[in-house]
């Protein structure tokens, strides 16, 4: 972390809270990495998502009321000097642990799973069977298979695809610091990796996305929605995010917020910068933009896993 002014705040939780209520934020979807426009909706609120196109050196998209500055690639970054590590989870064994990991959004009962109801571009429903630990590492897992579930109703619904996702929601949410991810994202225009921060409270926003691939594995989406006022997207080139691990990470101070990937920073805000506690959610969907994954016989690029090796947070 850049700056020592503001109080940093985690709290560990020894068991999990009871779940509240909550509306779920949706990131910008895939599509937007494939340069389709979709509307996106946070909470009651619908806006239209600029359609981005990857190219292999994109410019920054600049956006209305958002202090942006695209950082120096050269920059030998050290953001942890002066902090100290307060959470380190790692995935040794074969068992996920549940005292630190939820399987599903806290804000649905999902005694039967959860989805993401506020994007309908998503078909998976996603199942803690589609979590696993192997190999010092933590696997979610998109397969082809109907798996029954319930639409934001709660009426009955099959869904195409079963799918992972984990939340820190019962073990840690926290407020400033320099949280790491260290992870190799899936192939597949139609798969959907993300990481990202949700407020601990009930509020859709603000919401911030660590990393959002899909398309082109040699480029990633970054992106935060704030409270009010318009948001900041960016995309950028990369490594082939497939191969190998990489790291993404977030500065959170109470300045600013900057985007790191493989200890590079490739963003910074210094506008409408959260100040709530936040949880970190990583999620693999599927979802149905190119048209062609829900028919019987469906390609590979609609299957796949993210794993993740270790997830850091350091504070002051």
């Amino acid at each position: 972390m850049t700056s020592g002014e503001g109080d940093t705040q985690s709290r560990v939780r020894p068991t999990r809270a009871a779940c509240s209520a909550r509306v779920l934020g949706v990131s910008v979807v895939a599509a937007v990495l494939l340069g389709v426009g979709l509307g996106y909706v946070t909470g009651a609120k619908s806006s239209a998502a600029p359609a981005l196109a990857f190219a292999p050196h994109p410019d920054a998209l600049h956006l209305k009321g958002v202090r942006y500055s695209r950082s120096a690639r050269s920059t030998v970054a050290k953001p942890t000097e002066g902090l100290h590590l307060v959470f380190d989870a790692t995935f040794g064994g074969t068992h996920l642990n549940r005292s630190i990991w939820d399987t599903c959004y806290p804000w649905e009962p999902h005694q039967t799973g959860c989805t993401n109801f506020g994007n309908p571009q998503e078909v998976e429903w996603y199942l803690p069977t589609r979590i696993s630990v192997s190999g010092g590492a933590l696997h979610l897992t998109a397969t082809h298979t109907p798996t029954e579930g319930v639409t934001a109703a709660g009426a009955p619904k099959v869904y195409s695809y079963r799918s992972g996702m984990v939340t820190t929601y019962p073990s840690l949410d926290f407020t400033y610091g320099y949280l790491q991810v260290v992870a190799r994202v899936p192939a597949g225009p139609d798969l959907w990796p993300a990481l990202w921060l949700h407020p601990q409270s009930d509020q859709s926003t603000p919401e911030v996305d660590i990393l959002e691939s899909g398309g082109d594995p040699r480029g990633m989406l970054i992106a935060y929605h704030p409270v009010s006022g318009t948001g900041f997207m960016h995309t950028f080139a990369t490594a082939n995010l497939t191969v190998g691990w990489h790291s993404f990470a977030i500065d959170w101070t109470p300045q600013s917020l900057t985007w790191y990937v493989d200890g590079r920073p490739e963003a910074t805000i210094r506008t409408g910068v959260p100040n709530v506690p936040m949880y970190l959610i990583a999620d693999l969907a599927v979802n149905n933009f190119a048209k062609q994954c829900l028919g019987t016989v469906v390609p590979s690029s609609c299957t796949g896993s993210m794993a993740i090796r270790s997830i850091k947070l350091w504070q002051k």
